[in-house]
């Protein structure tokens, strides 16, 4: 819950948000007080959305009968309903649509009242606003996964408001615009059992994969949710490449391969599926991938950087042995050695270092792996490394010590 405001200082408003009906019909109707003012002191919060804030039905009734704009923008610019949802006064909620609130306002990222009762998870908000007539398949557009009631509902696994939203025909196979996702990918994704179970007894569609192609089962596996990916595969979810290299399927992952699989099929959600079988170890595949010759250089280097990231060290050998160089620069910069050493995978660096990994190569912040490490091992190891073979390197490295501590000295 968003926190509660300090009790105003102003008599107005804190005869609002106390609840004092007869000082505050005394101030409007004898002091001829705004029923609409705000409180530019405490974020534009209006005497409605005080009394909503505290519960107060009677302090609303009043405020309404003096005319009070049921509409009227004032905290975080949302109106007196929405606020009555985010501090859970599904009492005052009720109150405000039965007196005529928009159930269907929207703020500047598309969210809706039906929206915000479902992020809290408060059935009985969302059933007063489903009776009200609020629609069910509006998508947020100001949001990356284009979130509808729905997608929320299932991203929490709030399988009663799943069931009372489908009831009410929410589409159970609606694609938010942004991302393609649907209601069954974000529940296969977060391992929400139940809520699969109720989508898809609703005939929520196992295979429709989101704008990256990827299906509710290969979430599933991706997240390491076994479970949920069983209970897709028993409803006919199908498997692909992508759901045959997170389960280390080689079998499948051959035949896929012999199919002559389109580009799009060699990713996940923006990774190559390369990269998805460096970062598991998976060593009998990423062997039968690289000998596609499907990924370009920048792919296989991500690849050993997410290898070097979880010491998947015999996955390093594999890679580096087809010929993918070891200083390769990704995201950043970022080499396999700098990768390493930031998540402090002894192991990897010992490795790296031992087959010629340059310990002094600068990313896009001119920071070596020294600097990306705070393992006093492995700093050690780095520093060992750096003198045994790039003394001048060393001096410049040291020299920008020494500048960043004499920097932040003068800032004192």
């Amino acid at each position: 819950m968003p926190t509660l405001p300090s009790m105003p200082k102003d008599v107005l408003f804190r005869a609002a948000y106390g609840g004092e009906d007869d000082l505050l019909a005394d101030l409007i109707e004898r002091r001829r007080a705004s029923p609409d003012a705000a409180n530019i002191s405490d974020y534009g919060t209006t005497l409605l959305q005080y009394a909503a804030i505290a519960g107060n039905a009677s302090t609303c009734q009043l405020l309404l009968d003096f005319g009070a704009d049921i509409e009227k923008i004032g905290r975080y610019s949302v109106t007196p309903l929405v606020i009555s949802i985010y501090y859970r006064q599904a009492a005052i909620m009720e109150l405000l649509v039965q007196r005529g609130a928009n159930v269907e306002w929207q703020d500047s990222r598309g969210e809706r009242a039906l929206m915000c009762a479902v992020d809290k998870c408060d059935l009985r908000m969302v059933e007063a606003l489903l009776a009200a007539g609020a629609e069910c398949d509006h998508c947020m557009t100001d949001d990356f996964f284009g979130s509808s009631a729905l997608h929320i509902a299932a991203s929490w696994g709030s399988t009663a408001i799943v069931g009372l939203l489908l009831a009410n025909n929410a589409s159970p196979n609606l694609r938010s615009p942004s991302s393609g996702r649907t209601a069954l990918t974000v529940a296969a994704s977060r391992g929400h059992i139940e809520t699969i179970r109720v989508l898809l007894s609703k005939d929520a569609d196992p295979n429709l994969a989101d704008n990256r192609g990827s299906s509710p089962l290969a979430w599933a596996l991706h997240e390491g949710h076994q479970a949920a990916a069983n209970l897709l595969q028993s409803a006919g979810a199908t498997v692909g490449l992508t759901e045959a290299v997170l389960t280390n399927d080689a079998q499948s992952v051959y035949r896929q391969l012999a199919l002559a699989p389109t580009p799009e099929a060699m990713v996940f959600w923006g990774g190559s599926l390369l990269e998805v079988a460096s970062e598991r170890g998976f060593d009998v595949i990423v062997s039968a991938l690289l000998e596609t010759g499907r990924f370009g250089e920048a792919q296989k280097a991500q690849a050993l950087v997410s290898a070097a990231e979880r010491a998947r060290i015999a996955t390093m050998q594999l890679l580096v042995g087809a010929g993918i160089d070891i200083n390769a620069q990704v995201h950043e910069g970022t080499t396999a050695l700098m990768a390493a050493a930031d998540v402090g995978h002894r192991s990897s660096v010992e490795w790296l270092l031992a087959h010629h990994a340059d310990p002094t190569i600068e990313n896009h912040y001119r920071q070596t792996a020294l600097d990306c490490t705070t393992a006093p091992d492995i700093e050690f190891l780095l520093r060992q490394a750096v003198e045994s073979g790039h003394v001048a390197t060393k001096r410049k490295h040291w020299w920008r010590r020494i500048q960043s501590v004499l920097f932040r000295q003068k800032k004192r």
